[in-house]
């Protein structure tokens, strides 16, 4: 069953699965609030933090992804993607990413 509509507050239930130790439901949380909330770029970061956190680069760098693709582009999207991209070493599509996320 759906909480709320609210993203504010399914962000703070995520958060609070996580301080609680309930990863899955963390982690089902943040897709759902990305699933309903798709226009919206906290939707993305929040989920992709949460990979990067578990050490899953390539996942957190996949959602962000979804978020180009969606045509959600935000400066601090590109700037995690270039975080990502350089710990990858990945440095030519690093620096598009930190350029793109200045000039935003």
């Amino acid at each position: 069953p759906e909480l709320t509509d609210d993203i504010n507050i399914r962000q703070a239930v995520g958060s609070l699965y996580g301080q609680l130790g309930l990863k899955q439901l963390q982690l089902k949380t943040l897709e759902q609030i990305k699933s309903g909330f798709p226009d919206e770029p906290v939707s993305y970061l929040s989920l992709a933090r949460f990979r990067l956190q578990r050490g899953e680069p390539d996942k957190a760098r996949a959602v962000l992804d979804e978020a180009l693709a969606a045509g959600v582009e935000t400066a601090e999207i590109h700037q995690m993607i270039g975080i990502i991209d350089h710990n990858l070493k990945q440095e030519d599509t690093a620096e598009l990413h930190f350029k793109k996320a200045v000039s935003i």
